[in-house]
């Protein structure tokens, strides 16, 4: 369970210009304070989490002025379950400019540019899916060779989480499959703003990642403590365990 959506991301200011602008305090704890928000509430609920459970951390990072970005966006990575003969997946959802894809503003009516790279064992391939309606028709946010790096670190970063998830895992529960959500922004030349003076080029940032898969919380310890593949566990409907007693044997 991640919870993607259901917080609330606040701005803070270490030295506030105004009195009506709020400080990097009042911004954590009108983060934390959404944890506790109706919709976060009801959304534990429905997945079995229990809602004392949570020890919750915020990500700090510096502000992204819209004058800044380039382009913004969302992706999602899938690494195929082993031996299914399924792709790697790549699908980007992303916006030109500073028009949010995740929280675009009320009423509007644009749509951001959808890509898709497909590696199924030839190379990656870059799919078109529709372009963005702030840009005119043939035009693209984004290009192919940034769609093929894009998929290249996304490929990295994925593999990586899952090598790690499996590690704390006995083998017998480790997965083959997962996807992860990714928001990332295109930046201008000088993000952030450095005390130092040095300017950072502009680039992709990769701002924050987070599994898409399913919780396996409702299920009882008991079938937690099975020997079944974490991502398979996630997805029954049902696990019924058959047992057989009897003094002789016949195996085909």
């Amino acid at each position: 369970f991640n919870g993607a959506g259901l917080y609330s991301s606040n701005t803070g200011f270490l030295h506030p210009p105004s009195d009506d602008d709020p400080t990097v305090e009042e911004a954590i704890k009108e983060t934390w304070a959404s944890y506790w928000g109706s919709e976060a509430f009801e959304e534990r609920r429905l997945a079995s989490v229990d809602h004392l459970s949570g020890s919750m951390a915020c990500a700090v990072h510096a502000n992204f002025p819209d004058r800044q970005e380039k382009n913004n966006g969302v992706a999602l990575f899938t690494v195929p379950p082993a031996g299914s003969g399924q792709p790697f997946v790549l699908e980007v959802n992303q916006q030109q400019g500073a028009l949010s894809v995740t929280n675009p503003p009320p009423g509007s009516t644009h749509l951001p540019e959808i890509d898709r790279v497909i590696d199924d064992g030839g190379g990656p391939v870059v799919v078109r899916v529709r372009g963005s309606t702030v840009l005119l028709p043939g035009a693209f946010v984004l290009d192919e060779p940034t769609l093929l790096q894009m998929f290249d670190d996304a490929k990295t970063l994925t593999t990586m989480w899952l090598d790690v998830e499996n590690a704390a895992l006995p083998v017998a529960q480790r997965r083959s499959t997962l996807t992860l959500d990714f928001e990332t922004r295109f930046v201008e030349a000088g993000w952030p703003a450095l005390r130092s003076g040095a300017q950072r080029p502009s680039r992709l940032v990769w701002k924050q990642a987070r599994t898409l898969e399913p919780s396996t919380a409702k299920a009882p310890a008991t079938v937690q403590s099975l020997p079944i593949p974490k991502d398979i566990l996630a997805r029954a409907r049902r696990v019924i365990r058959h047992s057989c007693e009897a003094d002789e044997l016949t195996l085909f």
